[in-house]
C-alpha cells in the first residue's frame, strides 16, 4: 500500500519539541498522569493495534497495555500497577521505547512483552508479542486549549494534550508469526489531572485520503462534550458529531450504533459501525480510588451510507478504526 509523504506543517502554537518528552507535573496531586498512546490499522481491518503507557509520577507507577489483532486472533499485554521505573529498566519482560527523531513529525515505537490470547484458536494461552514500527505525521498537530493546575508547592502546571493522525509501517509479531505492516492511525500524548469516572466513546476512522477522530464524553453534572477533526489536504475541526451506540448482545461487552458527522471543510462522515474484534482492558487501577469498570477496545469497519454517494458511482469504500468505549458501573 502507497503511504502519503509527511506534509510537515507547523505544530501548534505553543508546541515545540520538548513536548514530545516528559513534563513538570504537579506535586501533591496523585490524580496526575502523563499518558502516550498510538492506534493503528490495515485499511481492510485484518490487523491493528493500540498502545497505551501511562505515567503517574506521584504515586510511582506506571502502566502500559499492547494490544495486536491480526484476523480472528487478538492478544492482550495488560500491566497495569508498574513500579515507574520497570519499562526504563527493562523488567518484567517487557521492553518499551518511543524515539521521535523527528520531534511533533516521525519516530519510531517499539514494544515487546508477553500477553494472553482472548480470542482465536489459542485463546488463553500466553504468547510473546512485539512491534516495531515507524510512524509519520500526516499533518500538523492539534492541541485544544489547556488549563492550569496547581501543585501542593503553590505553583501553576501546564495540563493539555496533542494529537496526530499518521501512517504506520513495520514489523509486528504474535507468538512465532511476523509480518509487515502497512496502514494507518492516531497518536496521543496528554498530560494532566485525570478522575477516570467520567464515560466517553473515542472513534478513530482511516481511508487512504481521510482520517477522521471523534470523541464524545459524558461527564456528571457537566454535560456532554462532542469534539473531533479531520485531516486530510489539511486539518480541519469537526463542526457536529453525532455518535449513537446501542449495546447488543450481553448489554456489555457489544456495541452497535451509527455515526454522523461534518467537518468545517463540508466533509461529511455517515454510516453504520461493525465490530471486528474487541477486548476488554482492566481499568480498576485508574482513578485515585479503585473501582471496576468497563473499558473496550474494539476493531471497527464504518460502512458509509448509501445517501452520502454520489449516483451512478461505484460504492463507497468502507472506512476502518478502532472504537474506544468507557462505562461506569454502580
Amino acid at each position: 500500500m502507497a503511504i502519503p509523504a509527511m506534509r510537515i506543517a507547523a505544530p501548534e502554537p505553543g508546541r515545540s519539541p520538548s513536548d514530545e518528552g516528559l513534563h513538570p507535573h504537579a506535586p501533591g496531586l496523585a490524580s496526575w498522569s502523563e499518558s502516550f498512546f498510538w492506534d493503528f490499522c490495515d485499511l481492510e481491518g485484518q490487523t491493528g493495534g493500540h498502545c497505551r503507557l501511562s505515567l503517574h509520577p506521584v504515586e510511582e507507577r506506571a502502566w502500559l497495555w499492547l494490544l495486536l489483532q491480526r484476523g480472528d486472533e487478538w492478544v492482550l499485554i495488560e500491566e497495569p500497577r508498574l513500579p515507574i521505573t520497570a519499562l526504563a529498566a527493562r523488567l518484567f519482560g517487557l521492553s518499551f521505547a518511543w524515539d521521535p527523531h523527528e520531534p511533533l513529525h516521525a519516530g519510531v515505537l517499539r514494544v515487546e512483552g508477553v500477553g494472553r490470547a482472548g480470542a482465536g484458536p489459542r485463546a488463553s494461552r500466553l504468547l510473546s508479542l512485539g512491534a516495531e514500527l515507524a510512524l509519520r505525521g500526516l499533518g500538523p498537530l492539534h492541541s485544544p486549549p489547556g488549563s492550569r493546575v496547581q501543585g501542593s508547592d503553590g505553583a501553576a502546571y501546564e495540563a493539555t494534550h496533542y494529537e496526530q493522525a499518521a501512517a504506520y509501517s513495520g514489523r509486528v509479531r504474535i507468538g512465532d508469526v511476523d509480518w509487515r505492516f502497512d496502514g494507518f492511525g492516531h497518536r496521543e500524548h496528554s498530560w494532566g489531572p485525570r478522575g477516570y469516572r467520567h464515560e466517553w466513546d473515542l472513534l478513530t476512522l482511516h481511508a487512504p485520503d481521510r482520517h477522521w477522530r471523534l470523541s464524545a464524553t459524558a461527564v456528571a453534572g457537566a454535560g456532554r462534550f462532542e469534539t473531533g477533526t479531520l485531516q486530510s489536504d489539511q486539518l480541519h475541526a469537526v463542526s457536529s458529531l453525532e455518535l449513537d451506540l446501542q449495546p447488543c448482545g450481553d448489554g456489555l461487552t457489544s456495541w452497535s450504533g451509527s455515526v454522523s458527522a461534518r467537518a468545517a471543510d463540508g466533509s461529511e462522515l455517515a454510516g453504520e459501525l461493525e465490530e471486528i474484534s474487541a477486548a476488554e482492558i482492566d481499568h480498576s487501577h485508574a482513578p485515585e480510588v479503585p473501582a471496576h469498570s468497563l473499558l473496550r477496545r474494539a476493531l471497527v469497519r464504518l460502512h458509509p451510507k448509501r445517501s452520502l454517494r454520489r449516483r451512478k458511482s461505484a460504492a463507497a469504500p468502507p472506512l476502518v478504526g478502532w472504537l474506544e468505549t468507557h462505562r461506569v458501573l454502580a
